[in-house]
């Protein structure tokens, strides 16, 4: 008669005395493959394929590079696969908006299990503008509430570097600076006599909604 597996799984093995029951063969593989680390193309592929799934259950999602584990109520992510995805962060203002110019700004991100890393830089070129009002930077994705934490840095060819904390801006996609010294928020006035050449760095983490 079959005997339930060493390790404390629920998989009832066949033994050598037992009939050929091709059946029993099929349930047993079945709760294996269950048991092991799925994967699909995609999270909408996952879905329709685990309709039922249980909590522990693992899935790599192809498209993203992602592992997923399911809770007991829903899906989320455990490794991002160690890819940093690269992405166009906005550089707005309050009144009018920043241009870094001929200059270059770039982002990207990684997700941890719920957490989402994002280093964000903008390099002043030629024709660049620091606009009006306070300055904010857009997410990849939304986040909950205002866990978000992280610095800005300022550095220059010419001149003293800065440095401010990011915190929250006025809605979820959204991060702004403390200005140095905790001064109010980071504006278009913060620097003194900007050059081309300055840049600005941003690293966050925040909490994914």
């Amino acid at each position: 008669m079959t005997s339930a597996d060493a390790s404390g799984q629920g998989i009832l093995l066949p033994r050598l005395t037992d009939p050929p029951n091709i059946d029993a063969l099929y349930g047993v593989l079945n709760t294996i493959i269950s048991k092991s680390v799925l994967s699909f193309a995609s999270a909408s592929a996952r879905n329709a394929t685990l309709t039922s799934p249980v909590e522990g259950q693992m899935a790599w999602l192809q498209d993203t590079n992602t592992m997923t584990e399911y809770t007991g109520s829903a899906w989320v992510n455990v490794l991002a696969g160690g890819v940093w995805t690269a992405y166009t962060p906005a550089w707005t203002a309050t009144t009018t908006d920043p241009s870094q110019g001929a200059g270059t700004k770039t982002g990207k991100w990684i997700d941890y299990g719920q957490e989402t890393h994002v280093m964000i830089q903008v390099v002043l070129g030629a024709g660049f503008s620091m606009g009006s009002g306070i300055w904010r930077w857009s997410l990849p994705s939304a986040m909950t509430g205002t866990w978000v934490g992280g610095t800005l840095t300022l550095t220059r060819p010419v001149g003293q570097d800065l440095s401010g904390i990011i915190m929250s801006g006025p809605t979820s996609t959204t991060v702004q600076a403390v200005a140095p010294g905790g001064m109010g928020n980071w504006v278009n006035t913060t620097i003194p006599t900007p050059a081309v050449g300055d840049t600005l760095t941003l690293k966050l983490i925040y909490h994914k909604a």
